[in-house]
């Protein structure tokens, strides 16, 4: 319904203004989402299933991370991965890197990123694109994972960079099962979950919404 989904002939708010009786508000506000012509993008996930179990620290934060990494196409079970691809893309690179990866290795990016005894072949395609010699790229950023555990503040600009490639009407939603089965009484989940809110609103302007189940 907030993306307002194209189904051919009509959209889903077409469908739904059926629904909705002649007075009242609801049919409306239903009716307003086709005249806005908005640009939505609507992220839904249970966070108990993306959580890590073990690690509740950052978890919040990190669950939100992995989400978006999946949503802009990079690695979202693997906060390493994903921020080497996101380094990648922000430098021009990505595509080149998988399409040298896939000559060289004869494996699709999406496989061979999770074969250990691929490295060798990220390594000669990292140190071709950049000109370097570096060993164990892919290494570094995961012996290097707590340096660059993502704040609220700087997944937020991360949120807004994207939104600034999008067209000025773009929004994103995200839509979030279980939260409170989740955090529970834990207070420093509670306040993972205010910080992301709060920077979110703050750098975005509006263009994102936290909509959560409880």
């Amino acid at each position: 319904m907030l993306e307002n989904t194209n189904l051919g002939d009509y959209t889903v708010a077409d469908a739904f203004i059926k629904k909705c009786s002649d007075s009242g508000d609801l049919k409306y506000k239903v009716k307003a989402l086709n005249t806005q012509n908005n640009q939505a993008k609507s992220i839904l996930f249970d966070i108990s299933k993306k959580a890590n179990i073990d690690n509740k620290k950052d978890a919040v934060i990190e669950v939100f991370v992995n989400v978006f990494n999946e949503v802009c196409g990079y690695y979202g079970k693997s906060r390493p991965i994903g921020q080497f691809e996101r380094h990648l893309d922000e430098d021009g690179k990505f595509n080149a890197f998988k399409e040298e990866f896939k000559k060289m290795s004869g494996m699709d990016w999406q496989n061979g990123r999770v074969r250990p005894g691929f490295n060798e072949y990220i390594d000669k395609v990292y140190n071709r694109l950049y000109n370097t010699e570096c060993k164990e790229i892919l290494n570094r950023y995961k012996r290097n994972d707590s340096d660059i555990v993502t704040s609220a503040e700087t997944f937020a600009e991360s949120v807004y960079n994207y939104l600034e490639k999008q067209p000025s009407n773009y929004r994103i939603n995200f839509l979030i099962d279980e939260v409170g089965q989740y955090i529970g009484y834990d207070t420093s989940l509670i306040l993972q979950l205010q910080a992301i809110t709060e920077q979110l609103s703050k750098k975005c302007k509006g263009k994102v919404s936290v909509i959560v189940t409880s």
